[in-house]
């Protein structure tokens, strides 16, 4: 017990005083904005289709994932709308 004593003194630590306190997480409210043309040259495929690129609402949902697992859940984005734009963003 002495040298948890000596420790203590060492590192200047009060009886239950904590080292590191977690922040409370934040959850920031974004807009989502998909840009996935429709191609009616390809029977109206969406463009992420055509292409054979990732489905975006997927690929949004682990962006979602990794974030809050990066962040140890400090940060846990909300989507609060979502909005699919039937164009190429100019």
């Amino acid at each position: 017990m002495r040298i948890w004593e000596s420790f203590r003194q060492l590192l200047q630590l009060q009886p239950g005083h904590q080292v590191h306190q977690t922040p409370p997480p934040v959850q920031p409210r974004v807009l989502l904005i998909i840009h996935d043309p429709i191609m009616v040259s390809e029977n109206g495929r969406k463009l992420h289709q055509l292409l054979n690129w990732n489905n975006p609402d997927n690929l949004v949902s682990q962006y979602i994932f990794d974030v809050e697992a990066a962040s140890f859940g400090y940060v846990i984005y909300q989507v609060v709308e979502r909005i699919v734009v039937d164009a190429f963003p100019i």
